[in-house]
């Protein structure tokens, strides 16, 4: 082979590694945060469906102080019942707005990862290119 061949095959060597590097710099930290947001996503599934349970069960007070009849427990229960209401539609905003997010962090994270593809397999593809072309005139 010839130096000038061999230079330019190390020049793109490098730079495919180069490109492949950040492409692989980018998936892991897009996979390590995807285990983060899953984490989170799922602790504000939980908090939600416990907000829920609450309110159900404070639902199911005033059902049971209406059966009983006496006004005072009616009325606690209802105080209650309202608390829990409130309370569950906070968490569930909340939960939503920062699902909300942390699903578009995902997504934003996935097109800059996408973004490295196309300029990894490119330099990958001139390496293979270079390596296919004809030495001075004969073969590879």
């Amino acid at each position: 082979m010839n130096k000038a061949r061999d230079n330019e095959l190390a020049r793109l060597e490098s730079a495919a590694a180069t490109k492949q590097a950040d492409l692989d710099a980018s998936i892991a930290v897009g996979s390590a945060e995807g285990v983060v947001r899953s984490i989170r996503l799922a602790d504000l599934a939980a908090e939600h469906n416990a907000a829920r349970r609450r309110l159900a069960a404070a639902r199911g007070q005033v059902t049971k102080a209406m059966k009983a009849g006496a006004a005072d427990k009616i009325a606690a229960a209802n105080a209650r019942a309202e608390q829990a209401y409130h309370e569950y539609n906070h968490i569930a905003d909340d939960a939503i707005d920062q699902s909300q997010k942390l699903i578009g962090s995902g997504l934003a994270n996935l097109g800059h990862t996408l973004d490295r593809v196309r300029p990894a397999w490119d330099a990958g593809s001139a390496v293979t290119e270079h390596l296919a072309r004809p030495v001075d005139g004969g073969r590879a």
